[in-house]
């Protein structure tokens, strides 16, 4: 994260806080609360980026206030950045259970897309991301059609995007021949391109719950691009 876009970043996080802070009538709570976004504007004026994310840290811990998911992302990259990363609240439980309705649903198409996979072409699962890319080289040069009695597929590395006219997913096989593998971008566009309905309004908002759902124990990754539940 390049440090013009940290103080970037931290110049509207104070602004949103501080009228969040407003909405919830919260400014008496605290001293340095009440002009907050000004005093965090003038240390990062001066350069004083360390003084400036103190205080928005401040701000928000004195007074107990959840940031949403997209601001807590941010804060988290912030915090990394700065070597400092602050405590954070709780997550809403009805956005936990909306991102694992959100996966099942996921894992349910997967499970499909596999099946469509072994029906029309003739694939034995499981299939490592190595085996699967041979199986792209040999398909590609036997020139084998992609679309077959309506459904598509479009190979890339490790994985593959297919669509039926009922569903679209995109996703990679693992190493070890796993087919429910996620991650936050493959969610959120699983979301929007099956208009499914859901609190999360990006991917990296997914990403910040499975960053906590991480560290809550309940999710593994793999170490490249992969995230699997935990068995």
């Amino acid at each position: 994260m390049e440090t013009k876009f940290i103080y970037q970043s931290i110049r509207q996080l104070s602004k949103e806080v501080q009228q969040m802070l407003v909405q919830q009538d919260m400014l008496h709570m605290a001293t340095g609360l009440q002009d907050g976004e000004a005093m965090i504007g003038e240390y990062l004026d001066h350069r004083e980026l360390g003084l400036a994310w103190n205080h928005l840290v401040y701000m928000i811990s004195e007074t107990g206030l959840a940031p949403t998911l997209a601001q807590r992302y941010f804060l988290r990259r912030i915090g990394q950045e700065l070597q400092d990363l602050p405590a954070f609240p709780a997550l809403d439980p009805e956005v936990v259970h909306d991102f694992y309705r959100l996966l099942q649903q996921f894992h349910q198409r997967q499970r499909e897309a596999t099946e469509l996979l072994a029906e029309k072409w003739n694939i034995t699962f499981p299939k490592t991301c190595h085996e699967w890319i041979d199986w792209c080289i040999h398909a590609g040069k036997r020139k084998l059609p992609m679309n077959k009695e309506g459904v598509k597929i479009h190979p890339h590395g490790f994985g593959l995007s297919l669509s039926n006219g009922q569903f679209w997913i995109d996703f990679d096989f693992g190493e070890n021949g796993e087919a429910d593998g996620f991650d936050a971008w493959r969610l959120w566009n699983f979301a929007e391109g099956n208009k499914i309905p859901t609190l999360f309004q990006s991917g990296d908002e997914i990403k910040e719950v499975i960053t906590v759902e991480m560290e809550r124990g309940a999710l593994i990754f793999s170490g490249y691009i992969n995230y699997y539940l935990k068995k």
